[in-house]
């Protein structure tokens, strides 16, 4: 029987099957760790600001009602914007982690895509293999009749007069 012409296309095509299941199952993991950041840097950030103003409490308490040198008032400045400051970049550190996320399911969904697309085609292209094997059967075992059929008008030729007895 002949090698099907398109094997070579064929398992390039399930390599690539192969290489978008392992690059899926990656994205996976991508978005389950993206979400487990978001979810710890949310709780890094309600944490701060829960405690924040309890914080801000206690720097006061330092100030009130007793006289402060002007140093030590722009100590509680300082004080006051590090506190700030430290709830800027958990937000900001949320705000990236969320980005990540995104991005990770983005990616997720395109690798799916990407799959399906690959599988669809692998899947045809096996189709037209099955199909191509069949009529090749059909055609090898047309043959083989054929050659039976001569065979036996060589061994048993039509217009012998042995019939006649």
């Amino acid at each position: 029987m002949a090698k099907y012409v398109l094997d070579k296309l064929l398992d390039i095509r399930k390599k690539r099957v192969d290489e978008l299941t392992q690059q899926l199952a990656k994205a996976r993991s991508d978005v389950q760790l993206a979400e487990e950041e978001c979810k710890k840097t949310k709780q890094e950030l309600d944490a701060f600001m829960e405690e924040m103003p309890q914080r801000q409490a206690r720097l006061y308490a330092t100030v009130m009602n007793v006289v402060v040198k002007r140093e030590q008032l722009d100590k509680l400045k300082e004080a006051l914007a590090d506190l700030e400051r430290q709830k800027l970049v958990l937000a900001e550190k949320l705000e990236q982690a969320r980005l990540q996320l995104d991005e990770a399911r983005r990616t997720l969904e395109q690798t799916q895509k990407n799959l399906l697309l690959a599988t669809k085609n692998t899947m045809k292209l096996d189709n037209h293999k099955d199909a191509w094997l069949q009529e090749e059967k059909r055609i090898e075992t047309e043959n083989e009749e054929k050659e039976l059929e001569d065979l036996h008008s060589k061994i048993y030729p039509v217009g012998d007069d042995d019939d006649s007895l």
